[in-house]
């Protein structure tokens, strides 16, 4: 690689380093804000790979690194994590089979 391609590529990723920082670092999962950013890395990584400074695999890799320095637990891990945890529980519902004007 060249030191001109050199450059860039660690540009690059130094860029969606930063992106992905940013991204993993919002709290709410349904912001606006997490929203824009997944856009704007979805569009790095798009011109990251077509300009062909970076394949997906070594996009793959940098991204389960710095979800692992920030969460210290693989995506799937953490997919697992929030998707127990997020399961509320089980209501029951059949007090509202009786219409109202007849509840007490």
């Amino acid at each position: 690689m060249s030191e001109k391609n050199q450059t860039s590529y660690s540009k690059y990723v130094s860029g969606m380093k930063h992106l992905l920082n940013l991204f993993y670092g919002t709290r709410d999962l349904n912001s606006s804000y997490r929203k824009h950013l997944d856009h704007k890395i979805q569009g790095y990584i798009e011109a990251g790979i077509i300009s062909d400074l970076i394949k997906k695999e070594e996009l793959q890799k940098i991204i389960d690194a710095e979800h692992y320095s920030i969460f210290k637990m693989t995506r799937k891990e953490r997919r697992e994590k929030l998707n127990l945890s997020t399961k509320s529980p089980e209501i029951d519902w059949s007090i509202y089979d009786v219409p109202t004007i007849e509840r007490k």
